[in-house]
């Protein structure tokens, strides 16, 4: 499976760690949810940053406290919202 970059949608500004930090993330937590939202698993994420899959997981869930979410798609989405990349009515034509 093919990894794609998230970007804005003029592709002028591609989203990495250090823009999800300035949502409240921490370094790693950022790091954990980029790589998610590239489409890797938690087994996955934990090989590229040489972390276990379980630390993988508490990052997750630390950043999902810190974006008030439950889940890794939302966390994603409302990641990309904030960020202005993503808008909310953007979903209502799905």
């Amino acid at each position: 499976m093919a990894k794609e970059s998230l970007t804005n949608r003029t592709d002028r500004t591609k989203i990495n760690p250090s823009t999800l930090e300035s949502l409240g993330l921490s370094r790693r937590e950022a790091e954990v949810l980029f790589w998610t939202g590239k489409g890797y698993t938690a087994q996955e994420v934990a090989e590229v940053m040489s972390i276990s899959e379980l630390t993988v997981k508490k990052h997750l869930q630390n950043g999902y406290k810190k974006l008030g979410v439950k889940n890794r798609t939302l966390a994603i989405t409302t990641s990309l919202e904030r960020l202005g990349v993503l808008e909310a009515n953007d979903w209502t034509s799905c």
